[in-house]
C-alpha cells in the first residue's frame, strides 16, 4: 500500500464471492467496504449461482488514518526502490 500511496492511487477494488467470508472479512479489517453486488453473477465450480461482491478502499482515508495512528516515522518508508509504473 505504501507504493500506491506515494504513486497517488486513491482507491483499490477487490472481487470476491460471497461464499468467501473469511476474505471478506480481512479486506474489512484493511478498510474495504462493500461497495456493490451482483445477484447470481457468476458460477462456482459445481455450477451453482453465486453473487459477486465488490469491495472497494479509499487509500486517502486510510492513509490519513494510519498516520494519525503510528505517526510518519513508524510507517517507513516502501523497501521497493521502484518508481510509478516501473515493474522490473
Amino acid at each position: 500500500m505504501l507504493m500506491a500511496a506515494r504513486c497517488s492511487v486513491e482507491t483499490i477494488m477487490v472481487t470476491i464471492m460471497r461464499p468467501q467470508t473469511s476474505a471478506r472479512n480481512i479486506f474489512r479489517e484493511l478498510g474495504f467496504h462493500e461497495e456493490i453486488v451482483h445477484e447470481d453473477h457468476v458460477r462456482d465450480r459445481s455450477g451453482k449461482s453465486q453473487d459477486i461482491i465488490m469491495m472497494r478502499c479509499d487509500l486517502k482515508a486510510l492513509w490519513k488514518e494510519l498516520k494519525s495512528l503510528l505517526g510518519d516515522s513508524e510507517l517507513g518508508q516502501d523497501s521497493q526502490s521502484s518508481t510509478c509504473g516501473d515493474r522490473t
